[in-house]
């Protein structure tokens, strides 16, 4: 039997935190969402349990100035920028796929965004991001550049510099529509959920003040058991506990699974713990579906029966052995799909797959995607599938239109071709759905 990542990873963390990585939720699941959406765990109910924190004085300079400090001081531009212009790169990138009605259908049941994007509460960025996306036909991306954090449509030309520092790893959470990034010396916040005050922006707050901050993750957990997670295995990260006396730890390096050093406590800041405490409320919003943000290929044990070889393309014959080689996900309603062509295991899986268009039947590389900023398709008669496959999580937003070739690229795809973005993608503003993630359930 072969392990999986989540034998040596999540039993570290503590069974309260697990998620349920499989996440193709059933028709009764998503009826249910539907409910407690129409049943008003709306956004703008957030509760007014203690005062908004601002940590400094409004310095907007409405010019896109870098006036970031990292300890909290509001740095926020407000800088709208809306070209008109198609943001593309220029080159003849055209996916050439054709989503049918019923993968649209599919998709839509399978994927819902959170309340924070489904219903944003008005005069908030997200309800700005949300208008402008569906004014020019596009999703909305946060994007962390060499200035800061950013937010840009994927198609139109539009943008909205936030007022950050440039940072070294930051975490979205769809749910609440806080961003949680740090910079050097702190951990800090951003509410794109929040109504605007005195027509300013929301401005960035300092968390906690924290030394050597390179290479650590981002975790927060809820109190439902629910998580938001982006963490290296291989990495420490910093643990927010969202609860209602919120808590912050620092977590070792969940591998090697040998490495029994303790989660370490670290101190919020007053301002900062104040902050997330008049934000309670948000802990009842709900997540987007899949809770897990991940829609996973079936796991199949090494053992147990797999469809004929006959049935497979020769091309594919003996290159998996925990998987199906020749599975398909849909990437959202493009038109395109993952397909599994090997898969391989050691102290983790390893997963490698190819871009296709069964409309052309042609094929991609997303590693060559994220590379170059183009696709290149190959002519199915001049297939090989060593030199295109890669080990990569394609990030596809919510309402299926977009997706990025794995977090942190620099550009993203709809049906119509691609299109570079200014700065890496930290997650889509609807919410973001790794399809084709690793197996994570019991091995």
């Amino acid at each position: 039997m072969r392990p999986s990542l989540s034998s040596l990873v999540l039993p570290l963390v503590g069974a309260a935190l697990m998620t349920t990585l499989a996440c193709t939720p059933s028709e009764s699941s998503v009826d249910k969402r539907d409910a407690k959406l129409d049943a008003g765990a709306k956004p703008n109910a957030d509760a007014k349990s203690g005062a908004d924190v601002k940590a400094g004085a409004d310095t907007e300079t409405g010019k896109g100035e870098e006036t970031g400090t990292g300890t909290g001081e509001d740095t926020g531009t407000g800088e709208d920028t809306d070209t008109g212009e198609d943001s593309g790169t220029g080159e003849d990138t055209d996916t050439g796929a054709s989503p049918t009605s019923a993968e649209v259908g599919d998709w839509s049941r399978r994927v819902v965004p959170g309340s924070a994007w489904a219903s944003p509460v008005p005069g908030s960025l997200l309800a700005e991001a949300k208008a402008k996306a569906k004014a020019k036909g596009a999703a909305v991306a946060l994007t962390s550049t060499p200035k800061g954090l950013r937010l840009e449509a994927t198609r139109g030309g539009w943008s909205r510099d936030l007022g950050t520092e440039a940072t070294l790893n930051s975490l979205y959470d769809s749910r609440s529509g806080l961003v949680v990034f740090t910079v050097e010396g702190a951990l800090m916040a951003l509410d794109l959920a929040e109504a605007p005050k005195q027509g300013k922006p929301p401005v960035a707050v300092t968390l906690a003040k924290l030394d050597d901050v390179r290479g650590v993750g981002l975790w927060i957990a809820y109190p439902d058991n629910h998580a938001v997670v982006d963490p290296d295995p291989g990495s420490p990260y910093l643990r927010l506990e969202w609860s209602d006396t919120p808590k912050l730890a620092r977590v070792p390096a969940s591998y090697p699974p040998e490495d029994e050093e303790k989660p370490t406590p670290l101190e919020l800041e007053e301002a900062g713990r104040k902050w997330l405490e008049a934000r309670q409320a948000r802990r009842s919003w709900t997540p987007i579906e899949p809770a897990s943000a991940a829609i996973e290929f079936a796991y199949v044990e090494f053992d147990a029966p797999k469809p004929p070889a006959g049935k497979l393309d020769p091309r594919l014959a003996g290159r998996c052995f925990d998987h199906v080689c020749g599975d398909t996900l849909a990437l959202g309603t493009t038109g395109l799909e993952l397909m599994v062509v090997r898969d391989d295991s050691g102290d983790f899986m390893h997963l490698m797959t190819v871009l296709r268009d069964p409309t052309k039947n042609r094929w991609a590389s997303l590693e060559g995607l994220a590379e170059s900023g183009a696709l290149t398709w190959v002519a199915d008669a001049d297939l090989d599938l060593d030199s295109l496959e890669s080990e990569v999580e394609p990030l596809v937003d919510t309402g299926g239109a977009a997706f990025a070739p794995h977090r942190g690229a620099k550009v993203v795809c709809d049906k119509d071709g691609c299109s570079a973005l200014s700065g890496t993608i930290v997650d889509f503003l609807s919410g973001g759905v790794r399809v084709g993630a690793v197996y994570t359930g019991r091995p």
